[in-house]
């Protein structure tokens, strides 16, 4: 042997290690990893492939998730147990298991039926028997020196149990070190601690030393187990000297100790010995659970680059390639360039700083070498990005570098960008961008497949395109995205083969196979592949598909099937790189890992690994949470097996299930699983071996199970019963009940039908009157309005004869009457549609109450009634919608006086107090009875005496409270009449903000208050009007034109349109200074003309009045929401329009003198004009100032007295009439006479300035040229342009 130190040195001197080994893998089972025990002193596997232990405690069962545990009990089949500590199981026949006990007592175990059964035919688990021997027939023969012997057969399911007496057919037992294993091979242990060994189908012999010397010379029993596998692996375990495994193909010996790096055992001491279906190894140990192991051999070699093989940097692959009439190249994660010649590294290039990540060849041969971040390297020459240098690198990370059919050098990088290299006259390179950063291709990686097309791999889709045509048609690219639904999609190895296959390996989502641009599969763990994070793939020369993965390696053959396969135990050397593989000419292949250069394969000299995938069975079956009793879980699924039925309350069901395969590592089993007639697609693939559904419907499904890697899968039936009253049978018994109600219910329905046919009818019939009436009433405003218009003329004219003035005031109240009938009406059109919406204002609710009952005390004396009104207080300042309140103590006054005999009274009364406003009417008339009081509120309930009535009146009286958010009453006095009492709330907190009546909408009633000094004239002026304002009437009624044309030319200058499109082209002609429009018109309506002049530029800060006989809220809402400066209902009082007319030219006046930046912002804006006695003091005053022009001593208090007025009274009076003073004004009219006798040209200025009353002709010229921006001599000779343009 040689010495440690020299063993180093060749071990320094060695880059190529050979590893011709047997792999081996394993995982441990204790209580410290949930196993139940530790004392484990037997391992058997059943038919179904549960693995079965034995422990001094218990006997348990484990599917490779879950344990059972059985121990023995006084009832149930776990009686036959007969104690706790378990010592040998034993596979027999027809799933039937034999256990030996503590005290040599048997027992079997039927796994098809799920439970311990009596082979005596006694109900007792027999006599003590020290052996048992299974025979060639399939019997089994007890034996013991004392007891005798005994044979069990079983047969179609019956047991035979037979017994011989004591002292005949005693056992004879072979000598103590002879034994077999568990393929019938002879086994000898010596007392020199050799085992020697005896093939019993060749003879071959082999001799193991498996005790040291050191252990047999102890006081320690020494004792083996054997187990041989197919494969040529020979297991031996020891009783202190841990395990040995022995290749008998290889004569390779290992040996397995608890001290071993691998921590495969955790003790010496091994028990127990077995191996399952699929070629795993499971042992007990003394107090250390359970152990399973799995071998596999496969010949690989190791190329360290570096001299040591130390696990650093150096040793670790960063790039692996195969260059056409170079080699095979290689770089290390520390800055190193190698050639692989002769499996042995040689170094090319070494530098601290730059790191190697692709290469290629040249068109002459030269090698191409991609950087991380230092460019492009061509032999001495160097190519790096140059911001502003088009004809530089994109980048000077180069991922890929790729040669062409035609040799053109391709690059791509990580950072988005496939550049073409040209060479250029002068012997150097540039770069022409093909695809940019813009297309945002993360192009890490780039194939050429069999036509010559460059594959581009890139995240989340891969980019093909033809070298040739993308040079003239950049846009020629073909895309095929991979869909995965994961967030990050990320290529890391791309490869095609010589099938016209794309593959494609990926950071989490396994390889995808790409045929004719689409992806024609996809491969991840649950298929067999070693891991789902793929660095590199290869083929070999048999047209092998190697995957090199983050754990292991996977090798996909042409007939899809998968291998996988670990070099070794090192995890680093079975983690591997980016990119990093190649195939070689002998059908070997490179894998570039953390640990150094792997060469394996090829792919067929690989150990297929033993054994065959055992059958998927269930393992628990939980209806609603409980275990299912009867046959065991593995019963189900089977093919023949029996149906889950369930009842209709049995439908939430929990089922586990297993491949018995018992896989570590990368080889774990993923499960998906399939409810046929229930879910609509398979579930995904998961390590999870449990399905569960809740509330399954009744029905017939089709439980499907399928295990990665497996063969086999499971297929159980499953029935949900109906319950009994969803049975066939049931079903017919309702179906009869059912036709009989039917008919029943048919007959019903038919006459219900009939009766609610008849309502509709005349519900339709109601609305149609209604609708009738409400646009007759729109129809009736017109004409009321001219009726209404003409009568306040009349009553209001001087000249009015007094004899008639009742009849006009009569006139009046009825056009007032049936003006309140047709809002009515169209309120109550409102309340059938619920669209009663109040609008709040600020009221004074004690004088708004004292003006109704003024309007009564004619008709209350008339009637002989006295009327009284009782506030509580002088004034009441809340917020009323005044349209719903007066409508309300208007209908409730007029009932009162209806139903009050004559001699009788009535009082009104109003109150607060803080929080309600309330509102009484109390009479002294025949009362309501107590039986009708509840329902008078309700519609079409009459009223107290016997004339027929509508009926609706004190119903919309109760609506109109509602909607105002308020109620009201009717109780009885106690004398016996009636008092009606309204409630609404008095604080504005009360009400919504939508409510509120908003502070800019203008929408005008009669009971507005008018200006102060407003007197309407009292005759018609055939003159001017009193105003140079012009307002432009639109209306389709001619009535209605003339009638408004003749009040407001009092006032205004007028024009008439006869629709909104003739008003258009009339506002083109000339702009009015405001508009009072009809809504309703042909052509272009009032609401049209409103939006086009607002969009109009020059007009659209001209007023507009919609008059309109339509009075709806939403219409209001709609008027206003179009533009409209104010909405008024017809019909309208004449004062009101006037004022409001007054009012908003005045606010436009307002507005364009704001704007005004020259104005003196203490002048006054002239008044628009009104009152006919301001008319007519205007034009005595200039008429007087005329007659008195040439007077110099013309003044302020001369006019005045002129006037009849005080100096100072005439001077305020004539501001606010015309915004001037009176000076003002002399001094203008003045100016204006001299102009026109300069024009004239026939006097001197000198006599000018005398004849206009000014003082001197300095005097003048200063005024003149203030106010005409030149001097009079200049006016008169006309040597500007100026001052005629300020005449």
């Amino acid at each position: 042997m040689l010495p440690r130190t020299a063993l180093a040195v060749c071990m320094a001197l060695m880059c190529v290690q050979l590893r011709a080994q047997t792999t081996i893998i394993g995982r441990t089972l204790t209580t410290s990893e949930g196993f139940p025990d530790n004392n484990i002193r037997c391992i058997a596997q059943d038919e179904d492939g549960f693995m079965w232990f034995g422990s001094m405690y218990a006997l348990y069962r484990y599917d490779g998730y879950t344990y059972s545990k059985y121990v023995p009990t006084e009832r149930g089949d776990t009686r036959l147990l007969s104690a706790r500590h378990i010592e040998d199981i034993r596979q027999w026949r027809d799933g039937l298991l034999w256990i030996r006990q503590h005290g040599n007592f048997y027992t079997a175990y039927d796994c098809r039926k799920g439970k311990f059964v009596d082979y005596t035919g006694c109900g007792l688990y027999g006599l003590s028997f020290s052996h048992a021997t299974m025979n060639a027939d399939g019997s089994i023969t007890l034996e013991d020196e004392n007891n005798g012997t005994a044979t069990v057969a079983y047969s179609g399911g019956k047991f035979t149990y037979r017994r011989n007496p004591a002292g005949k057919g005693a056992p004879r037992r072979s000598s103590r070190g002879t034994l077999a294993d568990n393929k019938g091979n002879h086994i000898r242990f010596t007392a020199n601690g050799d085992v020697v060994y005896t093939d019993a189908k060749t003879g071959k012999t082999f001799t193991l030393n498996v005790y040291p010397k050191l252990l047999i010379q102890s006081n320690l029993s020494p004792r083996v187990k054997v187990v041989s596998q197919d494969n040529g692996l020979v297991w031996i375990s020891t009783y202190g000297n841990g395990l040995h495994l022995y290749d008998k193909r290889t004569g390779q010996h290992t040996h397995i100790t608890k001290d071993d790096s691998r921590k495969l055992i955790g003790s010496n001491f091994i028990i127990a010995l077995a191996e399952d279906r699929n070629g795993n190894i499971w042992l007990s140990q003394e107090r250390q659970g359970v152990a399973c192991l799995k071998a596999t051999q496969s010949n690989f070699r190791v190329i360290n680059l570096n001299a040591d093989g130390q696990r650093d940097r150096s040793n670790e692959t960063r790039m692996l390639k195969r260059l056409p009439g170079i080699g095979i190249v290689a770089s290390n994660n520390a800055g190193s360039l190698f050639a692989i010649e002769g499996m042995q590294p040689r170094q090319l290039r070494q530098t601290d700083t730059i790191r190697y990540i692709s290469a290629a060849t040249g068109p002459a041969g030269e090698m191409w070498i991609g950087t991380k971040n230092d460019g492009l390297m061509v032999g001495a020459k160097a190519y790096r990005h140059t911001p502003g240098n088009p004809a530089s690198p994109a980048a000077n990370r180069i991922d890929c570098v790729l040669r062409d059919r035609k040799g053109r050098m391709w690059l791509s990088s990580l950072e988005g960008c496939v550049d073409l290299a040209m060479p250029t006259a002068g012997g150097g390179m540039a770069f022409r961008h093909v695809i940019g950063p813009d297309k945002k291709l993360d192009a890490r990686k780039m194939a050429l497949d069999n036509r010559g097309n460059i594959v581009v791999a890139s995240n989340d889709r891969v980019v093909c395109f033809n070298p040739d045509s993308i040079l003239t048609d950049p846009g020629r690219i073909a895309e095929t995205w991979l869909k995965s639904g994961a967030k990050d999609n990320a290529v890391l190895c791309l490869l095609c083969d010589g099938r016209g296959n794309t593959w494609v390996g990926t950071d989490g989502n396994g390889i995808y196979r790409l045929s004719r641009g689409r992806v024609a599969e996809r491969i991840t763990v649950a298929d067999g592949l070693a891991s789902d994070v793929v660095k590199a793939i290869t083929a070999d020369a048999a047209g092998n598909i190697w995957a090199a993965t983050i754990d292991g390696c996977s090798v996909i053959r042409p007939d899809g099937t998968i291998d996988n396969m670990h070099f070794g135990t090192d995890h680093l050397l079975n983690t591997f790189n980016e990119d990093c593989a190649a195939s070689l000419a002998d059908g070997r292949v490179m894998l570039g890992s953390m640990a150094g250069i792997v060469v394996a394969g090829p792919a067929a000299a690989a150990t297929a690994e033993p054994g065959q995938p055992m059958p998927m069975a269930l393992t628990q079956v939980l209806v609603n949470g409980s275990p299912l009793t009867g046959l065991p879980p593995a019963a189900f699924g089977r093919d023949g097996g029996p149906e889950l039925r369930l009842d209709h309350d049995q439908n939430t069901i929990t089922l586990r299930f297993s491949d018995f395969s018992y896989g570590m590592g990368s080889q774990q089993s993923r499960y998906s699983f399939f409810l046929e007639g229930y879910d609509s697609r398979w579930s995904e693939w998961s390590p999870m071996n449990i399905a569960s559904y809740r509330d399954l419907p009744t029905g017939r499904y089709t439980l499907m199970v399928k295990a990665s890697g497996s063969g086999t899968a499971i297929r159980l039936p499953v029935v949900v019963a109906p319950p009994l009253w969803a049975t066939p049978w049931a079903i017919a018994l309702y179906i009869i009940a059912a036709a009989a109600v039917a008919f029943t219910a048919f007959s019903h329905l038919r006459t219900v039908y009939r009766l609610r046919r008849d309502i509709a009818m005349e519900k339709r019939l109601t609305d149609f009157k209604i609708k009738f009436f409400t646009d007759i009433s729109h129809e009736f405003r017109t004409p009321l309005t001219l009726i209404r218009g003409n009568v306040d003329a009349m009553r209001q004219s001087a000249d009015f004869p007094k004899a008639l003035k009742q009849s006009a005031d009569s006139l009046k109240r009825n056009t007032d009457r049936m003006m309140r009938l047709i809002n009515q009406l169209l309120e109550f059109r409102r309340m059938e549609e619920d669209k009663l919406q109040p609008s709040l204002e600020g009221t004074d609710i004690v004088a708004f109450l004292r003006a109704i009952a003024d309007s009564f005390h004619d008709a209350a004396a008339n009637r002989g009634l006295s009327l009284g009104f009782m506030p509580q207080a002088r004034q009441c300042m809340v917020y009323i919608d005044r349209g719903f309140v007066d409508k309300i103590v208007y209908e409730l006054l007029q009932n009162a006086m209806k139903y009050t005999p004559r001699g009788g009274s009535i009082t009104m009364r109003t109150g607060t107090d803080g929080k309600q406003l309330n509102i009484s009417v109390e009479d002294t008339g025949i009362g309501v009875p107590d039986d009708k009081r509840r329902e008078i509120f309700e519609r079409y309930v009459h009223g107290r005496h016997d004339r027929a009535s509508l009926g609706i009146g004190l119903n919309f009286v109760a609506a109109l409270a509602k909607a105002h958010h308020g109620s009201i009453e009717c109780r009885p006095n106690p004398g016996g009449s009636t008092v009606f009492t309204l409630s609404v709330p008095a604080t504005a907190d009360a009400y919504s903000p939508t409510d509120f009546m908003d502070k800019g909408t203008a929408t005008a009633t009669d009971d507005d208050t008018m200006q102060p000094g407003f007197r309407p004239t009292d005759s018609a002026v055939a003159g001017m009007p009193m105003n140079s304002l012009r307002v432009l009437i639109v209306d389709d009624d001619d009535e209605m034109c003339m009638f408004l044309r003749q009040e407001l030319g009092k006032y205004f200058i007028t024009d008439v349109a006869s629709d909104g499109q003739d008003a258009m082209d009339k506002i083109n002609d000339r702009r009015p200074d405001l508009v009072i429009s009809d809504v309703m018109m042909p052509r272009v309506d009032g609401f049209g003309l409103t939006r086009w002049l607002r969009a109009n530029t020059a007009t659209a800060a001209t007023p507009i009045i919609l008059l309109t006989a339509l009075d709806g809220e939403d219409k209001r809402y709609q008027g206003l929401q179009t533009g409209a400066d104010a909405y008024i209902a017809k019909p309208f009082s004449m004062r009101l329009l006037v004022m409001q007319c007054r009012n908003l030219l005045m606010r436009v006046a307002a507005a364009a003198a704001a704007a005004d930046d020259n104005r003196d912002g203490a002048a006054r804006l002239p008044e628009v004009i009104t009152d006919e006695a301001d008319s007519r003091l205007l034009k005595a005053i200039g008429v007087y100032i005329d007659s008195h022009l040439a007077d110099p001593g013309l003044s302020v208090d001369k006019i005045a007295d002129a006037m009849n007025y005080g100096r100072s009274k005439f001077y305020d009076k004539v501001k606010h009439l015309t915004g001037k003073t009176p000076n003002d004004i002399i001094r203008e009219k003045r100016l204006q006479r001299a102009a026109e006798l300069l024009r004239d040209g026939s006097i001197t200025v000198a006599e000018v300035a005398y004849q206009v009353g000014m003082s001197s002709p300095q005097y003048l010229s200063v005024c003149f040229k203030r106010r005409f921006g030149m001097s009079p001599t200049q006016y008169q000779d006309g040597s500007s342009n100026t001052g005629n343009g300020g005449r």
